[in-house]
């Protein structure tokens, strides 16, 4: 998730909700860690070879974020990690271009 989008779920409740439980506020869609550096990679234009060493720890479990409650308010979860029209890839450019790299489209 990006900031970007926490920051608009924030206003969005402190708007439309009034009740001490609490809401889970985030993205349904797993994203896979080959995944997320397939995406820093090609917004940095970096053409290394990425190689994983499959005899390490697999990770922690897979968990789905519930945002049932934020959707039935009418909020929207961020576009997923990757996707064509998604916030979080702005965020990752912006982030990209002030690390001094020239951010590829």
């Amino acid at each position: 998730m990006h900031i970007d989008d926490l920051a608009a779920a924030a206003i969005f409740l402190m708007n439309n909700y009034d009740s001490p439980e609490i809401v889970n506020v985030g993205v349904e869609d797993e994203v896979s860690i080959a995944q997320l550096v397939e995406l820093v990679k090609s917004i940095s234009g970096c053409s290394s070879k990425i190689v994983f060493d499959p005899s390490k720890p697999d990770g922690t479990p897979r968990r789905k974020m519930d945002i049932s409650k934020i959707k039935s308010l009418g909020g929207s979860q961020p576009t997923p990690c990757g996707k064509a029209s998604n916030p979080h890839m702005t965020g990752m450019h912006r982030m990209a271009i002030r690390q001094g790299f020239n951010a590829v489209a």
